[in-house]
């Protein structure tokens, strides 16, 4: 849960703007913080077509409905998010004057054809500014950051961090959480114990231990688990993504790449940006993401047994639609520019 007109400079810029979608990405569950942080491990148009404890796999039910048989995985082994899959009837709007989204039925496009389109779950609210960005945020939530960088959702007990200059985060406030990164480039939610990777001329991504950094200097940088057979698609031209196992990369190289699970579809188009969506025969949801901080963030969410599990996979679900919420932008938006 990432950008709208952050494109401060060519490719910190794109990653900018990625954030900035970013921004619009989780803008709404992270609900209530963490009571601990053992996380972690921090109107639309028309159709076309991711404690204490770093290293830790989400095992168990965390949620308020922790007796369901509706669970979401969050593992820091596999490097994926999974949950059965809950969605359908899914539709490509936004436009190509200025990006496309993906959402199922029941959830909408909100923001406006002059800054960005995000994808809204039922009951959430659509916040931020026409000048910057819009996000969506739930019930009890604030939107923080600022209209001359970038806005984003925060929940009670969490903070904001980064800076105007390049763009604000929001996560935990609890020791151990902070804002990694740095002025020049970008800024991204660092779980305790985390490491920050990438580099100053380029974007820096949350590390979790023992994980990998892929891609390069001159497009973007991603993180994968090391020894899970990940690989690293894309192009160096436009941007790198992180392929588990049997995915593919989707898209093209004059607009974006984006991982592509087995039986997902793609959708959007090469003049402005593609998605990607479940198809109708997918009976189970895994996401991933280049910054591997939504995963501490979700992993937070769940530690801090506020939200039911369904919740839970709305709010990865809506990180991960939102997370180019500008068109123009190739990269990944920054964990934490929900």
């Amino acid at each position: 849960m990432a950008r709208m007109r952050m494109r401060a400079l060519e490719v910190r810029c794109g990653l900018q703007a990625q954030r900035l979608t970013g921004v619009c990405a989780i803008a709404a569950v992270i609900g209530a913080v963490i009571a601990s942080t053992s996380a972690g491990c921090g109107g639309a148009g028309g159709a076309n077509d991711q404690g204490n404890d770093a290293g830790t796999d989400a095992g168990t039910d965390g949620g308020a409905d922790g007796g369901s048989t509706f669970h979401v995985d969050i593992s820091l082994t596999s490097g994926l998010i999974t949950f059965p899959n809950k969605y359908s009837g899914w539709t490509v709007g936004g436009g190509s004057a200025t990006n496309f989204v993906a959402y199922p039925s029941g959830w909408s496009a909100g923001g406006g054809s002059a800054t960005n389109y995000i994808a809204v779950p039922p009951g959430w609210s659509v916040g931020g500014g026409s000048a910057t960005n819009f996000v969506a945020y739930a019930l009890g939530w604030s939107v923080g950051g600022g209209s001359a960088t970038n806005f984003v959702s925060v929940p009670p007990g969490w903070t904001v961090g980064g800076g105007s200059a390049t763009n604000f985060v929001a996560y935990p406030a609890l020791s151990g959480w902070s804002a990694g990164g740095g002025s020049a480039t970008n800024y991204t939610a660092l779980p305790p114990g985390w490491s920050t990777g990438g580099g100053s001329a380029t974007n820096y991504i949350a590390v979790p231990p023992n994980w990998s950094v892929g891609g390069g200097s001159a497009t973007n940088f991603v993180g994968y688990p090391s020894g899970q057979g990940w690989t690293v698609g894309g192009g160096s031209a436009t941007n790198f993504t992180a392929l588990p196992p049997g995915w593919s990369a989707g898209g093209g190289s004059a607009t974006n790449f984006v991982a592509v699970a087995p039986g997902w579809l793609v959708g959007g188009g090469s003049a402005t940006n593609y998605v990607t969506y479940p198809g109708p025969a997918v009976v189970t949801i895994q996401i991933k993401f280049d910054d591997p901080g939504w995963l501490g963030l979700l992993k937070a969410l769940q530690d801090s047994g506020s939200y039911t599990e369904q919740t839970l996979a709305d709010a990865a679900m809506y990180a991960f639609l939102n997370l180019r919420a500008e068109g123009s932008q190739p990269i990944e938006a920054s964990a934490g520019t929900w």
